[in-house]
């Protein structure tokens, strides 16, 4: 079964028939102006379920109090038909349409027309309908006086129906209530990071009014105290400025001492010279039995002795 084309005359601000051709597959509908899909939905749930999407739903979408409404629908299966209704119940018709496009009708009535659908074009009960597509049902009060608002759902629905529905129409309040209290949480979240934001500006602000009231009790001092605590303030910055100044002195000489600084004694040749021929004398003293050699290292000592020195 595919839907070929939807008419429709008396909605939407239209006093001529429109037409809808619906493409095979996915496609795009034109609707016209100031036409919702969940409206579009209905006309055609209208045509196809007559006796339960009726004439509440239709006086709500039509014009005038759907006076002027004429619905038509074209269906390809085996055969083509055309549905076609007003808002009363009594005036639905099915027709099959032959060559040429003229159409035999073969049922009338939303009875008559609802059972044939089904023998003909194997459409599932509305209750499987139902349970198979959760589009948007339409929530009417049909006692309200000027344009009715949605309250309950309407329609000639058996109870397991309706209780369905009704369920439906709960399951679509709880959503709302999710989505907003969502809506509040990020308000919320947004709300507490502007108030860090603005305890820092606080913050500043308070360290701003004490720097001013500072100010403003300096500025309150007598002029020989004024002056006084001003002069102060000065000698305390040159006084910083002198400390800072012999820092970096301190730390130039130190770092042009350790460059001018010899190396250790074990690599300073007037050190090490004199200290190994120290101990080669002594030990030729040992071996060759003179004592007289020994004498060489007085001398030798004493160079040893001057180098280290001269090094501290």
């Amino acid at each position: 079964m595919r839907l070929r084309e939807v008419v429709f005359q008396g909605v939407f601000g239209l006093q001529r028939p429109a037409r809808v051709r619906i493409d095979p597959g996915f496609c795009n509908l034109n609707l016209p102006p100031g036409a919702r899909p969940e409206d579009f939905q209905d006309i055609i749930l209208s045509l196809l379920y007559p006796r339960y999407v009726g004439d509440v739903q239709l006086r709500l979408l039509g014009d005038n109090d759907g006076a002027d409404l004429r619905l038509g629908l074209v269906i390809e299966a085996d055969d083509v038909y055309k549905l076609q209704r007003r808002v009363d119940d009594a005036s639905v018709s099915m027709q099959r349409l032959g060559e040429g496009g003229r159409g035999q009708v073969i049922a009338e009535g939303a009875d008559e027309v609802e059972a044939e659908l089904m023998r003909c074009l194997k459409l599932p009960s509305y209750e499987q309908f139902l349970r198979l597509n959760c589009w948007q049902i339409p929530e009417v009060d049909p006692q309200a006086d000027d344009k009715p608002k949605p309250k309950k759902v309407a329609g000639n629905h058996p109870p397991e129906v309706q209780r369905l529905l009704d369920m439906y129409v709960g399951a679509q309040a709880i959503e709302a209530l999710d989505l907003e209290r969502d809506s509040v949480e990020a308000d919320l979240s947004e709300a507490k990071r502007k108030n860090k934001r603005l305890n820092k500006l606080f913050k500043r602000d308070r360290n701003r009014r004490q720097r001013i009231e500072q100010l403003e009790n300096v500025l309150q001092l007598p002029d020989e105290e004024r002056d006084l605590l001003l002069n102060y303030q000065k000698i305390q910055r040159a006084q910083d400025d002198k400390i800072d100044g012999l820092h970096q002195e301190i730390a130039a000489a130190q770092e042009q001492q350790d460059a001018h600084r010899p190396g250790p004694l074990a690599r300073q040749y007037p050190f090490v010279v004199p200290l190994v021929l120290s101990v080669g004398v002594f030990i030729a003293s040992l071996v060759l039995g003179i004592r007289l050699i020994a004498l060489l290292n007085v001398g030798l000592l004493g160079a040893v002795a001057w180098a280290g020195l001269q090094r501290y």
